[in-house]
């Protein structure tokens, strides 16, 4: 668990952390160049909780965090929350296409591709949240 006002620094190719009120902790993830800090205040006022599946910044240091808000098998849901630079919360969306949250990309045009391990499909979309694509059919696999 997280603490109240700890949460994850942006970084790349990290294990998903519980995003939960109570108790501290102080611990990186990761390795290498791609990891992500615990950063005590930073981002400590979320409008949701749940488990944070990955994090990319973009060309303006905004944050965006894949946040899967659910995890019983009979309501699967998810977000992206995006954030400024200093840890404030700007807006979320999404919660329409996802249903658990997996993998996210930013490049650099500032598309954001998101992957959906539930759901079997990436999705592109702009900074703002319009969807610009998919790739696959959500809730089939692919051949």
């Amino acid at each position: 668990m997280i603490g109240e006002n700890a949460t994850i620094f942006p970084g790349s190719q990290a294990s998903p952390v519980n995003l939960a009120t109570g108790g501290d902790m102080s611990a990186r993830f990761g390795s290498g160049n791609y990891q992500y800090e615990l950063v005590k205040g930073w981002g400590d006022s979320w409008p949701v909780e749940g488990v944070a599946s990955d994090v990319a910044t973009d060309s303006n240091g905004q944050v965006y965090i894949a946040v899967r808000t659910s995890q019983t098998e009979a309501c699967k849901t998810g977000v992206i929350l995006v954030l400024n630079r200093d840890g404030s919360f700007v807006r979320q969306w999404g919660e329409e296409h996802f249903s658990t949250p997996h993998g996210l990309w930013i490049n650099s045009d500032d598309e954001i591709f998101h992957a959906d391990s539930a759901n079997h499909t990436v999705i592109k979309f702009s900074t703002s949240g319009e969807l610009i694509m998919t790739l696959g059919t959500k809730n089939q696999l692919g051949p």
